[in-house]
């Protein structure tokens, strides 16, 4: 662990997981911050830039966190 992040409580959402469908069966998605600090939707082979409003609406299923000083 990084000594500066010791004892951190804040934490940056970078991605986030949704899924479409049901119980026995659906598809996944990902929406991530990249390093250029634009949003991403991830679906399979395809991916595009969307709006971080976007992206901060979605029915998450995991969230992502990074800590931060």
């Amino acid at each position: 662990m990084d000594a500066r992040l010791r004892g951190s409580t804040n934490y940056r959402l970078f991605a986030l997981t949704v899924h479409h469908g049901t119980l026995s069966g659906g598809h996944y998605v990902a929406f991530a911050k990249r390093e250029d600090n634009r949003w991403y939707n991830f679906n399979d082979q395809h991916f595009e830039q969307v709006r971080e409003s976007d992206a901060l609406k979605q029915q998450a299923y995991l969230l992502f966190y990074r800590q931060v000083e």
